[in-house]
């Protein structure tokens, strides 16, 4: 078990290393611009468990070929653990999750990333 009692996802148990880490930079829980927060304690306990889930995670989700990142989206309220693509096909999303710890997966396709 991982932190926090949250199963790490399995791709035919493969572990290999994270060759390129994306930070989604979404803000959770509020625009750039509010002048005030709605974010509320069930929110926070929130998004510390879907970043443990996502923690737990990264590794094997980031050996699935295809996959050039994942991150954290949604809202506060209702986060999910993206996923992002180089390209859809249905073989690579029949090996993505539906969920993990709980949380939905969104798969989006970003193409190629290259990092700076």
């Amino acid at each position: 078990m991982g932190e926090e009692g949250v199963q790490p996802f399995s791709s035919n148990g493969a572990r290999l290393s994270v060759s390129c880490t994306i930070a989604c930079g979404l803000l959770v829980g509020g625009g750039a611009c509010s002048t005030f927060s709605t974010r509320t304690a069930k929110d926070d306990k929130n998004m510390k468990r879907i970043e443990t889930v996502l923690k737990t995670n990264q590794e094997t989700l980031m050996s699935i070929p295809g996959v050039v990142g994942v991150g954290i989206g949604g809202s506060a309220n209702s986060p999910a653990i993206v996923v992002m693509l180089k390209e859809n096909t249905p073989e690579l999303k029949k090996k993505l999750p539906r969920q993990l710890g709980g949380f939905p997966v969104q798969v989006d396709v970003t193409g190629e990333v290259t990092a700076f």
